[in-house]
């Protein structure tokens, strides 16, 4: 559909294919990043480790279902912060809703701890969500001041979440559990952890260095690969298929789009509407933010995160909380419906491929409080902690 989008905004003269290749290759470090974060997501999956984490999360819960839930939160923080929130949809959600079904334990709270949780604390750091980095191109923070910014209000908002799943769904958490479960036995989980964790420590030395940080994702993608192969426990079939190639289109067709919306002024207009609310101070802030949720839910997060990172330089308003308020509805905001990110469709589509039947209806009415509540929770923690230079 994007891709189809680009080619009408070319036919129509809306812009040349000169304009449109060079807009699709100036941002050559993003397809990077998606490229490398997947295949680093699949060799995780590969190796056992998430499936560690899951059976560890169960034994830790000692037999009862609040604190499983708990803990699978957990899980999900960690592998959104580490992975992207898109591993822990496409990779960890299988794992949660196979467990729950052998557990005997109403699979929703757990999976919807998943879909939540994978927007939700994907805004503690930038490479926790591609759509941070499509921001960060046009407006760039360093590693430390997006964390000094946004760590405090991605923790507001991932605990409002857990809170309120463990009080709606406490009927439903009742009861204990018979734990029969016991991790794969793979080698390799550690060695992959460890490598996982250097990955993530690259990535804060590029951000601080404002070095590309597609080139960290994809020689990281590549040492892992070459891990698995040295030990002879690569399954390069599985690779292919667990790479998400139709991303790429994706992608490209709507970084076209953007580019011919920008060139016809749009990018003028929301960095008008930004630079007219960053005037009205904490209300503004707040404002903004909720725009951008709003945004977000309209046109998917990617589109939203691709025209702010045109919109933003031209604003001229970078103060820290302007951004913050705009990343927050791009990576809290999309839990108020199943089209608001990527991730969240996805999830829609791994549930339904399980047999677990929710409508995108259901899922708005299950969702619109406690996407209320983080949303609520992010902006008043980066009103009253971001800095305000």
């Amino acid at each position: 559909m994007a891709a189809a989008g680009a080619l009408t905004m070319i036919v129509v003269g809306a812009i040349s294919p000169a304009a449109a290749l060079a807009a699709i290759s100036d941002r050559w470090d993003v397809f990077l990043f998606f490229l490398g974060l997947m295949v680093i997501a699949a060799i995780a999956d590969q190796s056992g480790l998430l499936g560690r984490l899951v059976v560890a999360a169960a034994r830790a819960a000692r037999g009862r279902r609040d604190l499983l839930l708990i803990q699978l939160a957990i899980v999900a923080v960690i592998v959104t912060v580490t992975l992207s929130n898109d591993a822990t949809v496409l990779v960890l959600t299988p794992l949660v809703v196979d467990m729950a079904t052998r557990l005997r334990v109403p699979i929703l709270p757990y999976a919807y701890a998943c879909a939540y949780l994978a927007n939700t604390a994907s805004l503690a750091f930038p490479i926790s969500n591609p759509a941070n980095i499509l921001v960060l191109h046009g407006a760039p923070l360093s590693a430390t001041a997006f964390l000094e910014m946004l760590a405090l209000p991605a923790l507001g908002a991932s605990v409002a979440t857990i809170v309120f799943l463990l009080v709606a769904h406490r009927r439903e958490l009742r009861g204990s559990i018979e734990l029969s479960v016991a991790a794969d036995a793979n080698g390799d989980a550690g060695l992959v952890a460890i490598g996982i964790g250097l990955i993530v420590v690259a990535y804060l030395v590029a951000l601080e260095s404002s070095w590309p940080v597609g080139v960290v994702a994809a020689v990281g993608a590549a040492s892992l690969i070459l891990l698995r192969l040295a030990r002879g426990r690569l399954d390069t079939a599985r690779l292919r298929e667990d790479v998400e190639w139709g991303i790429f289109p994706l992608l490209a067709g709507l970084i076209v789009v953007v580019a011919a919306a920008q060139s016809a002024g749009l990018a003028s207009v929301v960095a008008d509407a930004l630079r007219g609310a960053a005037g009205l101070g904490a209300g503004g802030v707040a404002l903004i933010g909720l725009g951008s949720a709003a945004l977000a839910n309209a046109m998917n997060n990617l589109p939203w995160a691709l025209l702010a990172s045109a919109a933003l330089p031209v604003a001229g308003v970078a103060n820290g909380r302007v951004e913050g308020a705009v990343l927050i509805g791009i990576d809290v905001g999309p839990n108020f419906s199943t089209v608001g990110s990527l991730a969240t469709l996805l999830w829609l589509l791994i549930l339904r491929r399980r047999g677990v039947g929710i409508s995108s209806l259901d899922y708005v009415r299950e969702s619109w409080i406690p996407s209320g509540l983080a949303l609520a929770a992010a902006l008043v923690l980066l009103v009253l902690s971001a800095p305000r230079t």
